[in-house]
């Protein structure tokens, strides 16, 4: 019929979105090593618990009007109180209570984590002492119990124009925006002269930042077996720094991209700055010319920005750029499997907050996985030692934006005080969710898997070039 007709058409129009939008569903059971892990308990919830909850109060109201409606509010406002109530604590040791409402509802009481950062982030709330010194005793005042709030977030994944599960290119500018939009002078606070927004490794903790990073750079450009006059693609290039890297030091004819209209700024400026000739695409990943082929391709922490469900075509692509006695090396950082509360707390903190659309955050297997159906073969995993960095850029945080120095005066002015506290929060929480493994970042060699790919190169040493 052509009611049928019409319906069919309006499936398939509507399906790829939906099949988008639940990928992430896939992956969070995926993550899972049990029923009870919060990834299915969230899915449960938000897909089950509460639109059940929603129809029976929908019914209520249908068959007994304006009282049942009353009562079903009352009834949910009293459940979600004694929800959140999580029991003692305390809280008054570890917080300073500036807002008196929300301290008559806290004080003395353990905070659901969720609720501790919105309060921090608009200054209701102060941390007594050092932030991340505080926080690593944050198990004796804080809750991870998910709230109101957290469902929210979780539906407006589901909300074409908010979630992205789409990945058009307009949602992934955006977000790009959110997430590197702020001047380079703000990044330069904490990520110092390197500029590198990637973990570092460090060879002893008596090691700068800087010659962490620098560490880093050097195992990348050895694993993809650099010489002079290959040709290396670098996506997601940040502030270009090891597109430079890589140049100076190794001889390769460098390609980088970026989305960041900043970031790209910056490189331009530095090319000229260090006398290197980096070629700068100002583009999304989609968009480099599928025609361009390179001995070497290095993504370091920029998969993750990838939607799942893009995921396989994305690595299609790299195979697609990459000549076939060439390498891959990804970058990456992604929860732990079989994650507990406090590691999804951190890690929806990170996706409200600091990374939005970071959705392909997997457990290692997951990548790997991935690699191999893409028919790439993992050659190496390193894993990474993410904490160190971390706080190397935290303490970097504090000393710029001290309000004694000129310096910090003058970031203090141009970026909003929320701003700076969210950011505070973010450097200290992730320092402490890298050393407790919350996430873990590795860094993954692949090639192309073919019978006749030159396997001996793997055991030849790789030294830096003289330029």
């Amino acid at each position: 019929s052509q009611f049928h007709q019409k319906c069919q058409r309006c499936h398939s129009r509507h399906r790829p979105n939906f099949v988008k939008m639940t990928e992430k569903i896939r992956v969070g059971f995926a993550m899972s090593t049990s029923w009870f892990d919060p990834p299915v308990v969230l899915t449960a919830t938000v897909g089950l618990g509460i639109p059940a909850a929603i129809a029976a109060t929908g019914y209520a109201v249908y068959k007994h009007g304006l009282p049942a409606a009353v009562c079903a509010g009352a009834a949910a406002a009293v459940l979600n109180k004694l929800y959140l109530r999580c029991g003692s604590a305390p809280s008054d040791k570890y917080l300073t209570f500036v807002d008196e409402g929300f301290g008559a509802s806290w004080s003395g009481r353990r905070i659901p984590m969720d609720v501790l950062t919105n309060a921090y982030i608009e200054g209701k709330v102060d941390f007594n002492g050092d932030v991340l010194e505080v926080l690593r005793s944050r198990d004796a005042f804080v809750s991870y119990r998910p709230t109101m709030t957290t469902f929210s977030f979780l539906y407006q994944q589901f909300v074409p124009g908010l979630s992205s599960s789409l990945y058009d290119k307009s949602t992934v500018k955006r977000e790009n925006a959110l997430a590197y939009s702020k001047g380079n002078d703000f990044f330069a606070a904490f990520l110092g002269p390197s500029m590198v927004y990637t973990s570092g490794i460090h060879n002893g903790l008596e090691q700068t930042l800087e010659e962490a990073q620098d560490n880093k750079m050097h195992e990348i450009c050895r694993r993809l077996r650099l010489r002079p006059g290959m040709t290396m693609l670098d996506i997601g290039c940040g502030w270009g720094t090891l597109a430079r890297f890589a140049e100076k030091n190794y001889g390769a004819k460098v390609t980088a991209v970026t989305l960041s209209a900043e970031g790209a700024k910056y490189c331009r400026e530095q090319n000229k700055a260090e006398g290197t000739n980096v070629e700068i695409l100002e583009v999304e990943y989609r968009d480099i010319p599928h025609d361009r082929k390179f001995d070497a391709v290095s993504c370091i922490e920029m998969a993750e920005h990838v939607a799942p469900n893009h995921f396989n075509s994305y690595l299609q692509q790299v195979k697609g750029h990459l000549n076939p006695h060439g390498l891959f090396v990804m970058q990456v950082a992604g929860l732990r499997q079989g994650a507990s509360w406090a590691d999804v707390g951190w890690g929806l903190f990170m996706a409200r907050y600091i990374f939005p659309g970071a959705d392909s955050s997997f457990p290692l297997h997951i990548y790997v996985s991935k690699l191999e159906h893409a028919g790439f073969q993992v050659n190496n995993v390193r894993g990474m030692q993410y904490t160190h960095t971390l706080e190397a850029w935290y303490h970097n945080f504090l000393r710029a934006t001290d309000p004694s120095t000129q310096e910090g005066q003058a970031l203090n002015k141009k970026y909003p005080a929320e701003v700076m506290r969210l950011w505070k929060l973010f450097l200290a929480w992730s320092t402490l969710a890298a050393y407790e493994s919350s996430a873990a970042c590795r860094m993954i060699t692949s090639h192309i898997d073919t019978p006749t790919y030159p396997r001996e190169i793997f055991s030849e040493k790789v030294v830096p070039a003289t330029r």
